[in-house]
């Protein structure tokens, strides 16, 4: 699905964080049902979903919405690094497995961009899938994934994950 030289050049990148799956070190105050769990500044967070099945949309929405934070959403990969490109974001949660560009070839791409554009600052993208292996996990952090979310989220998982990736919203 992706040309061999995109992949060995993404590949080839240095990732700046590692993964991590261990959402056991929630700070105090996370997964609550207050907007402000996640300090006062939440809704400024500017989220990319990029899942293409309507109802983990909807959940992740409603997650995200707990903070105050408005997601902005597109159902494809294509769709994604087109939105990536034109406007900034803290964070992407990436299906894997979707039509027409699977989150893998849009998170190479990605990474492509913020290769070429050095004043690009990384953006950590987030595996949102329904389930991984550890050779997954190992390809994908090679590819430029940060980290995995695992469907259904749980709120204290979403916290952890927002949390340990965009710290305090600026």
């Amino acid at each position: 699905m992706f040309g061999a030289n995109l992949r060995n050049s993404i590949i080839s990148l240095a990732l700046q964080a590692p993964m991590s799956t261990d959402v056991t070190d929630l700070p105090n105050g996370l997964g609550g049902n207050s907007t402000t769990a996640l300090g006062p500044d939440t809704a400024a967070l500017r989220v990319l979903l990029v899942e293409d099945c309507q109802e983990h949309q909807r959940d992740a929405c409603k997650l995200l919405c707990r903070w105050g934070i408005k997601p902005a959403v597109v159902s494809n990969g294509v769709r994604a690094v087109k939105l990536y490109r034109e406007q900034e974001f803290d964070i992407v949660l990436m299906d894997i497995a979707m039509p027409i560009m699977d989150g893998l070839e849009a998170t190479m791409l990605i990474r492509r961009d913020e290769f070429k554009c050095p004043v690009h600052r990384h953006c950590p993208i987030i595996a949102y899938t329904s389930g991984w292996t550890m050779d997954d996990k190992m390809l994908w952090q090679k590819i430029g994934i940060d980290d995995v979310l695992i469907k259904p989220t749980q709120p204290e998982q979403m916290a952890a994950c927002l949390t340990r990736w965009c710290g305090r919203p600026r």
